[in-house]
């Protein structure tokens, strides 16, 4: 019978700790991105969302700004800090 990886539940800061073995607290304070392919992105460490239409995501993560341009944008999967934007990823900056 062939291994099914499991589906992970956790924050993203606690898949990456359990996958590199740093510490949570050192990984909770840094806001990651995960990009997969032009059409989706997740995001965890935001603290609010500032601005959101389809064409443009205005995030507060902490200490900066992040800017999500594109074309249909849309947010979903709303967890404690962290949110998944699907759609035409055309440019992502930091603001500040």
């Amino acid at each position: 019978m062939p291994n099914t990886p499991k589906k992970h539940t956790g924050s993203l800061a606690q898949f990456f700790s359990d996958m590199t073995g740093f510490p949570t607290e050192a990984l909770t304070d840094i806001p990651l991105l995960i990009c997969k392919g032009p059409s989706e992105m997740v995001t965890e460490g935001c603290r609010a969302i500032l601005e959101y239409s389809r064409s443009r995501i205005r995030l507060d993560m902490r200490k900066k700004i992040l800017l999500v341009e594109g074309a249909d944008l849309v947010m979903s999967e709303f967890r404690r800090n962290s949110l998944r934007i699907r759609g035409q990823i055309h440019r992502i900056c930091w603001e500040g």
